[in-house]
């Protein structure tokens, strides 16, 4: 066959595949690719029970089954990736995955980069400590003291803030792990997320308390990035809904999640970090 000829003809068949991809049969955003694909991707890290947790392949938790009626809602179904904390945002600006929920608390710094869901969930951040421990209540009570938390949560960034340095802050890939340390008295206290605190307690640290107010006052929400509009619109529509007809609730209650108290959070300026 003549080269030229040959040329030609590939040059022919690439611009065909462009076409195709670029034309009316292409889908206009992310929410169209979901439909026509019948799948969304949700990024997850699943060492934070109750809101999700998981061995394996599987996942559990509020955050589980909240995304798995989001996903019967829109018709698709949910695929999960699991990864790291902060390589969850990593996917989401990559582009391989669709959204993120794992008890993302709503900030400022983090409103800078991508889109968030309306608020499905209030809590706020609590020191949890050996139960024969009564001289920490406060954040002031923790300076000088060896503190654990999630690394590049809140809680992190909080006590980093409030303590100016004078925190010994331990940061742990999970709030499980700094509870078992704690435990072993390796630490002098927790501050983590009130529900997964109060969650781990009881299932596994009887010998542990949480003492004192929240400490701050927090939302969460569902992440995407800042160009999926109409994602975003689309699952506030669908948690809209859970909430009006009472969905929302019987989660909370089927996962015993504590909400934050409301006259705590009356004095608790908002997370901005």
């Amino acid at each position: 066959m003549d080269r030229a000829l040959l040329i030609k003809g590939f040059l022919l068949i690439t611009i065909c595949v462009i076409l195709l991809n670029c034309g009316p049969g292409g889908p206009a955003n992310t929410l169209e690719k979901i439909r026509q694909e019948k799948y969304i991707i949700i990024a997850i890290h699943p060492v934070n029970p109750p809101f999700e947790y998981g061995a394996g392949t599987g996942v559990k938790g509020f955050d589980a089954d909240l995304a798995e009626i989001i996903a019967k809602e829109m018709q698709v179904e949910a695929k999960w990736i699991k990864k790291p904390f902060d390589k969850c945002f990593e996917y989401l600006r990559k582009g391989d995955v669709d959204m993120v929920i794992n008890a993302v608390t709503i900030t400022e710094k983090r409103q800078e980069e991508f889109l968030f869901s309306i608020p499905y969930f209030e809590t706020g951040q609590i020191i949890a400590v050996k139960a024969e421990v009564d001289d920490i209540k406060t954040t002031e009570d923790l300076l000088g003291k060896k503190v654990g938390v999630q690394r590049n949560t809140t809680a992190d960034l909080y006590l980093r803030r409030e303590g100016k340095n004078e925190i010994n802050i331990q940061p742990y890939d999970s709030f499980e792990d700094a509870l078992f340390d704690l435990n072993r008295d390796l630490l002098d206290a927790v501050v983590g997320d009130a529900p997964t605190i109060l969650y781990n307690i009881r299932e596994l640290f009887p010998s542990i308390k949480t003492v004192g107010d929240l400490l701050t006052d927090e939302k969460y929400g569902i992440v995407f990035r800042t160009g999926d509009i109409e994602l975003c619109n689309e699952v506030n529509r669908i948690l809209e809904k859970l909430k009006q007809d009472g969905s929302l609730d019987d989660l909370v209650k089927k996962w015993n999640l504590v909400p934050a108290v409301e006259e705590d959070l009356a004095q608790i300026p908002e997370a901005t970090e």
